[in-house]
């Protein structure tokens, strides 16, 4: 989501989605995380969570210090829930050029959907993932990383004269943003759908 908002703020018409069977987020402890069912409200997630909270000794408290209240209130301000990307149909997903994971999980979980979906239109969607480590401050750096990938896509969409050679330069363009931010593993595929 942090990628969302950046993206978005820099003018990108992005979409977002989860490749789960729900949504779970860090509980009071390891062992109890909070899940939640796609479509629950972000407001009604930071409430939840600050219930759960407000029946804690203050010094036990640790979803501000994780960066959830902060990470929710920006998600409120991008969307009202979480969205599910298996529900999705192929024209809404196809409505989208580039799709970007930040879990190879995921990224994995995403290719055999559009491998289960099979090719319809003969439209191909190009899917990278970009290996975040799941913590608030990491997806902060990550978010600036993945501007920076977009940024690069676009300017090969300007310079490319027809699809074909925007589509052959995609491993040049992954490859010299892959030498400016070592610390985040990319990898993309060309999905016809």
């Amino acid at each position: 989501m942090e990628a969302q908002r950046v993206l978005t703020e820099a003018g990108y018409k992005v979409s977002s989605y989860g490749t789960g069977n729900c949504v779970k987020i860090p509980g009071l402890t390891k062992e109890t995380p909070n899940v939640f069912k796609f479509g629950t409200p972000y407001k009604d997630i930071l409430s939840t969570l600050k219930e759960q909270e407000s029946n804690v000794p203050e010094e036990n408290r640790n979803y501000a210090k994780q960066g959830l209240y902060d990470m929710l209130e920006r998600n409120i301000v991008l969307k009202e829930c979480p969205e599910n990307w298996h529900v999705q149909s192929t024209d809404k997903i196809l409505e989208n050029d580039i799709v970007i994971c930040c879990d190879e999980k995921c990224y994995e979980i995403l290719l055999d959907d559009c491998a289960r979906r099979g090719i319809k239109k003969g439209t191909p969607l190009l899917i990278f993932n970009v290996d975040v480590i799941d913590l608030h401050a990491k997806s902060l750096e990550a978010g600036q990383a993945i501007l920076r990938l977009m940024n690069l896509l676009e300017e090969l969409k300007t310079t490319s004269k027809k699809d074909s050679d925007f589509y052959d330069n995609i491993g040049s363009v992954a490859g010299q943003w892959q030498l400016e931010y070592q610390n985040l593993p990319i990898l993309y595929k060309i999905q016809i759908l």
